[in-house]
């Protein structure tokens, strides 16, 4: 249990200093990959309905790292993500995973109002601390930065699978 929390957290580290370093040159129309909500939905997607210790242990490096590079109240990102984490599990619940244990089926819907859950709430951030970025929610430049996470959390999805088909996780 230990060792993939440690895991987890060394998997965070690694990606967020390729996100800050690397791949901030890499953006489509403005839109720009978030690799840390990627790594952190796929282990709160993966992790059983009724077990909730890596998802807040995720939301909370996640909400760590996302709030060391954002210019909001310390806190906000944090606490989506842990909303996130509860609303998640509560639909995985709901949905009873028949016959595939993960299905990919649920993973692209979830994955998309997750992603739009989180930006609203970063929306929200913008609005109530007075900036002038404040940016529409639903607009092309969102679309296409929707569609661009979720072909990385695609990636995510199989290779957690691979690994979990060879009992690796």
């Amino acid at each position: 249990m230990w060792i993939r929390l440690l895991i987890i957290f060394l998997l965070f580290t690694l990606l967020v200093i390729l996100q800050t370093s690397f791949l901030v040159h890499f953006n489509i129309m403005g839109a720009m990959l978030n690799l840390i909500f990627i790594l952190y939905f796929v282990v709160v997607f993966f992790e059983g309905s009724q077990k909730y210790i890596q998802g807040i242990f995720s939301a909370i490096v996640a909400g760590f790292f996302l709030e060391i590079f954002s210019s909001f109240y310390f806190g906000v990102l944090f606490v989506s993500l842990l909303i996130i984490v509860f609303i998640l599990k509560y639909i995985l619940y709901l949905l009873n995973k028949k016959r595939d244990e993960y299905p990919i089926i649920y993973f692209v819907p979830l994955f998309a109002l997750s992603f739009i859950i989180y930006n609203l709430f970063l929306r929200i951030a913008i609005y109530f601390s007075n900036s002038p970025h404040i940016m529409p929610v639903l607009s092309w430049i969102f679309l296409i930065e929707v569609i661009y996470n979720l072909v990385f959390a695609l990636f995510g999805f199989y290779i957690y699978k691979k690994f979990k088909l060879y009992g690796l996780s």
